[in-house]
């Protein structure tokens, strides 16, 4: 679980994408300075570079991180809720 800006977003494969996020905050799992993630499917995420997301992610079965609408990521805008029930992030980028 983390926050980030999207750099980049690219088609990974017809119908999927690759977007790169330069992270801000972590609660769970790694932090390094960017995560690379993969959307696809009827519940992919709409991801606009420039915007600031929280990502609930997972791996799949290839090692690849994914993500989901279904599963929570949203806009940091529109996850204010979210962010106030994750509570304080484990770990900042820059602090």
């Amino acid at each position: 679980i983390f926050t980030g800006t999207v750099r980049s977003v690219e088609e990974f494969t017809p119908g999927s994408f690759k977007v790169v996020l330069l992270v801000k905050k972590s609660w769970a799992g790694e932090n390094p300075a960017e995560r690379t993630i993969y959307v696809s499917g009827g519940c992919a995420v709409s991801f606009t570079a420039g915007k600031d997301y929280l990502v609930y992610g997972k791996k799949d079965n290839e090692g690849l991180l994914t993500t989901e609408i279904c599963w929570g990521t949203a806009e940091a805008s529109m996850a204010k809720d979210d962010l106030k029930l994750l509570g304080r992030p484990y770990r900042k980028r820059g602090a």
